[in-house]
């Protein structure tokens, strides 16, 4: 039986996919570039737009990467010192260090196995979960994953487990400058 070597599979390759959207993507950089106009713009507003329908939500804010975002979403929540945001290691660090920048206290909680998704009954009825927020002063953990995004199941969980948290409320005066 003839052996065949094993060929390296790239780390990222986007050849194929680039090659089908060149000119759509070359004519985007030609606007921006002619127009000057690198940070914001009608570009930005653009791809804003599309990303809200796309996620069928009234807005959407483009960051200059998924850390800002990710970051820029606690903010938006007031999630900081004292709360606690339940995410799962099999993600890039970026997420853990973006609670952490936000002041918060990662709980990290296991995936399914079948969908890669956080699991909501690994979430649900942890002891140690219990104990942290018993413990705390603040409210307890409310998901704040974009819920669209997630499984249908996930989705169901979180949605339950968010409507039994009574949301935080705060004065105008406590909103973060972003």
């Amino acid at each position: 039986m003839p052996q065949h070597p094993l060929q390296p599979v790239p780390l990222l390759d986007l050849s194929r996919e680039f090659a089908l959207i060149r000119d759509e993507v070359m004519a985007a950089i030609e606007r921006v570039c002619t127009s000057q106009r690198f940070i914001l713009g009608p570009e930005v507003q653009q791809f804003e737009h599309s990303a809200a329908a796309a996620c069928e939500v009234p807005y959407a804010i483009g960051c200059a990467s998924g850390t800002d975002a990710l970051w820029l979403a606690l903010a938006a929540l007031h999630i900081g010192p004292g709360d606690f945001v339940i995410t799962t290691p099999f993600s890039f660090f970026a997420t853990v260090s973006s609670i952490l920048r936000a002041g918060a206290t990662p709980l990290l909680s296991d995936i399914d196995e079948k969908t890669f998704n956080l699991s909501p009954k690994s979430v649900s009825f942890q002891p140690w979960l219990l104990s942290m927020v018993s413990s705390s002063s603040k409210t307890p953990p409310r998901p704040s994953a974009p819920v669209s995004t997630a499984s249908p199941q996930a989705r169901s969980a979180m949605q339950r487990l968010s409507a039994s948290i009574p949301p935080k409320t705060f004065p105008p005066s406590a909103m973060p400058a972003c």
